[in-house]
């Protein structure tokens, strides 16, 4: 999946640029949370998106753990291929699971958006 999020880290930064959210909280994982960063600007956005690396497989668990999610989070968007581990109690805040064409829901809670749309995501 981490080949083709450069789609969607584009859209968000087009939220930040057009002032449509006041900021995004942004947490690269993989079976542990790589890196974060919390944007104002999209030019901060882009800049971070230079050093973020990531891959192999994957485990939802560490964002759903005491303490991960600040405590101002209003939603959540994941995008990803579904297959991982998931906590089976969902967070306290409303979570969307971006999921790829072949992707599958982990879990029974949250709300499911299937990314058909993209040329680049045929293949996940």
């Amino acid at each position: 999946v981490f080949d083709i999020a450069g789609h969607f880290l584009s859209e968000a930064a087009g939220l930040l640029a057009q002032n449509r959210v006041a900021e995004i909280d942004l947490l690269f994982f993989d079976v542990v949370i790589q890196s974060r960063g919390r944007f104002t600007t999209s030019e901060a956005f882009r800049a971070f998106l230079q050093d973020v690396s990531g891959g192999g497989g994957t485990n939802f668990l560490p964002l759903f753990e005491e303490g991960a999610l600040d405590p101002t989070t209003s939603a959540l968007i994941i995008l990803t291929d579904g297959f991982g581990l998931a906590p089976e109690e969902p967070p306290r805040v409303p979570t969307l699971w971006a999921l790829t064409p072949r992707g599958e829901q982990p879990v029974p809670w949250g709300e499911c958006l299937r990314m058909t749309s993209c040329p680049r995501l045929k293949g996940y």
